[in-house]
């Protein structure tokens, strides 16, 4: 089967950017949502295997959309990137088994992860 991927970042060029990337390296169904709010109706309606999550958003935010994310569909690989560095807030979302990545993210750090951690599935 193939996995699906939830893109939810308030960026268009990260977006789509990590979208493309993906894309082409990994045979997968990909969504893209601009907000928390369009993020937690995508996760009430379909079920995700990956979801790549921008923290800092205007209205509903990562936090928010993570909690929901958590509660909806538990054991789904999450993925969260911030521009901020912060250790504390780092800890808060690995405590909760979703990885933590810092912005600008790599590419190839992030296709890499959720290759692994799809693999770690199976």
């Amino acid at each position: 089967m193939r996995p699906r991927i939830l893109i939810v970042d308030d960026e268009a060029d990260i977006r789509e950017t990590f979208a493309d990337f993906i894309q082409k390296r990994l045979d997968c169904v990909i969504d893209l949502k601009a907000n928390g709010v369009e993020a937690i109706l995508a996760l009430e309606a379909e079920e995700y295997h990956v979801l790549l999550l921008d923290l800092q958003m205007p209205g509903v935010d990562g936090f928010e959309v993570l909690a929901r994310a958590m509660a909806l569909r538990p054991g789904m690989i999450i993925l969260v990137m911030s521009r901020l560095d912060d250790p504390v807030r780092e800890k808060k979302i690995e405590d909760t088994g979703a990885v933590y990545i810092t912005k600008p993210a790599s590419l190839k750090a992030v296709l890499a992860c959720i290759e692994r951690k799809l693999a770690e599935r199976r």
